[in-house]
């Protein structure tokens, strides 16, 4: 998979698996002000967001020109489609959540690469950010990169919980859908509860 990858190629049991760890996760975060999802796909994971949030107001990015079509033939409510990369067209809004299904995120990735732009999401106070990291799949060879003493994933959790911690927000659970991915709930509350459902 390449950050690139479009939604419309990836394996169908892995977005129902995706579909349902979000779900899981979602149901333990607040209601926003306002949501963002910065690669929106086919809008599978903002329209579950509007099913429990309805009244919020939304906004999906998406650079895929199929699926800006599909997105537009879903006609989610109260809900605007910005074609385009998020990366320069996203600006987070305080109290809101934000949904970020990377393809390819790590912890390293979020150091280095996308730290200016988590920063900004933290610094403006974001409620909560639902995040999809992939080094799941070679965790077993990767461990000492992310600094962790062994390939086991809670160890790798608590990387990210010490990267977070300065910015106010720590992982509050997680899901582990398949080996290749985990999708964190990160929030500013403090809780040092870090579970998986």
């Amino acid at each position: 998979m390449k950050d690139t990858t479009s939604i419309l190629n990836i394996n169908r049991k892995d977005e129902y698996y995706n579909k349902i760890a979000f779900i899981s996760l979602l149901s333990y975060a607040q209601e926003p002000s306002y949501v963002s999802d910065l690669f929106g796909g086919v809008g599978g994971f903002m329209a579950e967001t509007k099913l429990k949030f309805p009244g919020v107001p939304a906004e999906i990015f998406e650079m895929d020109p199929l699926c800006l079509e599909v997105l537009k033939a879903k006609d989610i409510p109260d809900c605007s489609i910005i074609p385009g990369n998020c990366l320069e067209l996203f600006h987070a809004k305080p109290d809101s959540g934000v949904i970020a299904d990377f393809n390819l995120m790590t912890l390293k990735r979020a150091q280095v690469e996308f730290h200016d732009f988590l920063y900004s999401m933290f610094r403006s106070r974001i409620k909560w950010l639902i995040l999809t990291d992939s080094a799941g799949a070679k965790l077993h060879i990767n461990y000492p990169i992310y600094g962790c003493s062994s390939p086991k994933l809670f160890d790798y959790i608590t990387r990210w919980n010490a990267w977070l911690r300065p910015f106010g927000y720590h992982i509050q659970k997680w899901q582990r859908p398949h080996f290749r991915s985990v999708l964190f709930l990160i929030t500013s509350k403090e809780d040092d509860n870090v579970s998986s459902w």
